[in-house]
């Protein structure tokens, strides 16, 4: 009977839920350059929902003002569509690019051209087609700059970065927390006497938010990693500084498996160069559980990461290379011990680095970055895909909509009679997982809330129901997803 039974579910089996991982790899599908006569840059990108893909960069070469945000929509083969600048007669930069569920994005970044100061944070919403619906700033008097956008599960925002105008030292970590319409509810600032800044924020479970950056004002060397972890409302339930005696900075952190965080950045206190990419791998009490750096002689940096939930992480910054001596764009695939499976750099003349990622639907990649493209010390924005060369779709939580989410293969498959499944949410959001069976018809609620950024799992058991197929659904705000499973008794 269970042969019989495999046999008659097993086509829909393979169909659905696909092989195991194998050794993961990594090619170059295609990489693209866009600018003119002047710098341009790419800053952060996401998937949209057809398949094709949204950059925010900022260029000198076109628009109204000395570098203003750009705005660059391109097809799955990375062909434009359409382009816009926004911006006025300053300097105006994006930091970081988040979906809406509408098709459309939201932008954080720092503008020159209008609030209240020197610079001020900044945030706008754009539709579908580039046109912009709302735009806020927020700052003081002095210098304020924005470098990241986190979602919060209610559909506001925390922005991240440093200021001059509040706070405590010559620059403080300022996080602002804002409802869905880019409305200030709070802010708060975080530093002592020195230089400190932020570079990074996540919602968590319960509503607590962890931040990261780094610190001249405490720790060990010049400057050392800064971690944060408050409540929902921004007070500190602790601090952490890690570091040596050089410049060590945390540039981005990501969800890690089983619990914790991995956070990447750059050290000049370890490791084989000036620079090297740094891992740091946290509890969730702050406790550090391993380091670890790779580079050269030279500089290397990570500068972006993104989590693979059991298939480890996905890191991008910039490497040198010294024969010649010239930047590249540095893409590399982490095991969930920070251990590299594959890394590849890819560039033009010289001076190039990645600042952004997403996880593409067919499991790959889409890096941006910038570099030059020959000898005239012009810098263009660059987009390269990557694709999968296993067989497997990578777990991975993905930046742009309907990519903010995924849906693990249940494990193991087929079952009897419990099963364990796991999703990845990168931004928060409203859950919904049902159970179907093999018509379609839902035949129970499993998991039903607002959740946090990170991998959530939860065991099945399927006492006293029948062998045969079924289907596990995912709902989150960004849209949905589903895998399939089979009961074989």
């Amino acid at each position: 009977m269970k042969r019989i039974g495999l046999a008659r579910w097993l086509p829909f089996f393979l169909l659905l839920v696909g092989g195991t991982s194998g050794a993961q790899s990594l090619q170059l599908q295609w990489h693209r350059t866009f600018g003119a006569g002047e710098n341009d840059y790419g800053r952060s990108v996401i998937q949209t929902a057809d398949g094709g893909f949204l950059v925010a960069g900022d260029t000198r070469s076109f628009g109204s003002g000395l570098s203003d945000l750009w705005l660059l929509r391109v097809d799955s083969e990375g062909d434009t569509l359409w382009t816009r600048t926004i911006g006025g007669v300053g300097d105006d930069h994006p930091g970081d690019l988040l979906a809406s569920a509408d098709g459309g994005a939201v932008i954080c970044g720092t503008t020159r051209s209008s609030g209240a100061g020197f610079s001020d944070f900044w945030l706008l919403k754009v539709d579908s087609g580039g046109t912009v619906l709302w735009e806020r700033t927020y700052g003081g008097e002095l210098e304020d700059e924005c470098w990241t956008l986190g979602a919060a599960a209610d559909g506001g925002f925390l922005l991240v970065g440093n200021t001059r105008s509040q706070g405590l030292g010559v620059t403080d970590l300022w996080l602002v927390r804002t409802d869905s319409l880019g409305q200030q509810q709070w802010n708060r600032s975080y530093g002592g006497s020195q230089a400190d800044g932020g570079y990074g924020a996540l919602e968590l479970e319960g509503g607590d938010l962890l931040l990261t950056g780094y610190t001249n004002s405490r720790g060990a060397g010049q400057a050392d990693g800064y971690v944060i972890r408050t409540n929902s409302i921004g007070d500190t339930l602790w601090t952490r500084t890690f570091g040596g005696s050089g410049e060590d900075r945390l540039f981005a952190c990501a969800a890690a498996t089983p619990g914790g965080w991995l956070f990447t950045g750059r050290t000049t206190s370890w490791g084989a160069g000036g620079n090297d990419l740094w891992l740091l791998r946290l509890n969730e009490l702050g406790d550090s559980l391993w380091t670890r750096t790779h580079g050269g002689a030279d500089s290397d940096l990570g500068l972006q990461l993104l989590s693979l939930g059991a298939e480890g992480f996905f890191a991008v910054g910039q490497t040198t290379l010294s024969q010649p001596v010239m930047q590249q764009i540095w893409t590399l695939w982490l095991d969930p011990e920070g251990e590299i499976l594959w890394q590849d750099d890819f560039g033009g003349f010289a001076h190039d680095g990645a600042q952004g990622v997403c996880a593409t639907q067919d499991g790959g990649f889409v890096v941006t970055g910038n570099g030059y493209m020959d000898a005239d010390n012009l810098t263009d924005l660059h987009l390269l895909r990557l694709e999968s060369t296993t067989a497997a779709n990578p777990r991975a939580m993905r930046r742009g909509a309907p990519a903010l989410f995924s849906l693990a293969p249940a494990h193991p498959n087929p079952f009897n009679p419990a099963t364990r499944l796991e999703y990845a949410l990168e931004a928060a959001s409203f859950v919904r997982l049902t159970l179907h069976d093999g018509l379609g018809r839902r035949l129970r609620v499993l998991e039903e809330g607002p959740r946090a950024p990170g991998i959530h799992s939860l065991d099945l058991q399927l006492d006293g129901c029948s062998s045969g197929l079924y289907v596990c659904r995912l709902e989150t705000r960004f849209g949905h997803t589903s895998r399939a499973m089979v009961l074989l008794r």
